[in-house]
């Protein structure tokens, strides 16, 4: 679902600078899965507030604030999260939706992220690029292996979790991994 943003920020203004932003809910296996900076919701005594978690490591979080960056337990921060997110992120092909009547660009991007997924060799990728049957059960099997709505339809969540498999130089990512990146 792409909606305003949290300040009143049009997410249709960023299509422009070819960034799109997704709304909902989601829990922190999903965040994790989408691997970028989140902006998240939080209950207060206050009332609503917005802290943006850049990175996660490990059990913490490390949050923006307006002196600096802060460590913050994921534990502490979900007793105040509401569940709501909001990520800006940038599709790596010209469409956020990819089905049988996608472009043979997007399907072929399509394919090459599903055999990284699935630890296949590359470059087994066969012409002609169709979404037909097949493809579409390899991407059912992906969404499950990813916790997301299995449809065999790549929507704004399953087109986030497909680029978190091979970011574009300069992607912000979310999650630290063993490798350190």
């Amino acid at each position: 679902v792409e909606t305003s943003g949290a300040d009143g920020i049009e997410c249709l203004d960023m299509n422009s600078r070819g960034l799109r932003c997704l709304s909902g809910e989601a829990g922190w296996s999903e965040l994790r899965g989408f691997n970028l900076p989140v902006m998240l919701t939080l209950e207060t005594p206050g009332g609503k507030d917005y802290v943006v978690v850049r990175r996660l490591i490990n059990a913490d979080a490390v949050v923006m604030t307006d002196a600096a960056d802060a460590t913050v337990s994921i534990g502490a921060l979900s007793e105040h999260w509401t569940g709501e997110f909001e990520v800006v992120w940038r599709p790596q092909v010209k469409v956020t939706n990819l089905g049988p009547d996608s472009e043979q660009s997007a399907i072929r991007w399509l394919m090459k992220r599903l055999e990284i997924a699935e630890g296949s060799e590359a470059g087994i990728v066969t012409l002609p690029y169709r979404y037909d049957a097949a493809l579409r059960e390899r991407v059912r099997r992906f969404q499950e292996s990813r916790s997301l709505v299995a449809d065999g339809l790549v929507g704004a969540r399953t087109m986030i979790h497909l680029n978190a498999l091979a970011p574009e130089a300069g992607t912000p990512i979310l999650v630290t991994t063993a490798g350190g990146v």
